[in-house]
């Protein structure tokens, strides 16, 4: 393979696609990694030190989760 040349995984089959076609595919992936994890997990903010400054909740609470802040 060339490294200029770009190339997708379809259905188990490795397929060379243009630049433009690539880009799409590639921004289509983020986007779906996104959706998928990155809305599923908090996320802790630290300071330069090291110390837990912040934490911001998932979009996604759980059952668990949210039974155990009504119950305080």
């Amino acid at each position: 393979m060339d490294a200029d040349r770009k190339h997708i995984w379809i259905n188990g089959q490795l397929i060379e696609v243009t630049d433009e076609i690539y880009s799409v595919y590639m921004k289509g992936d983020r986007k779906m990694r996104y959706f998928e994890a990155d809305l599923k997990s908090e996320r802790v903010i630290l300071d330069e030190d090291g110390h837990v400054l912040q934490t911001v909740p998932s979009r996604e609470d759980s059952l668990d989760r949210l039974m155990d802040d009504n119950a305080a």
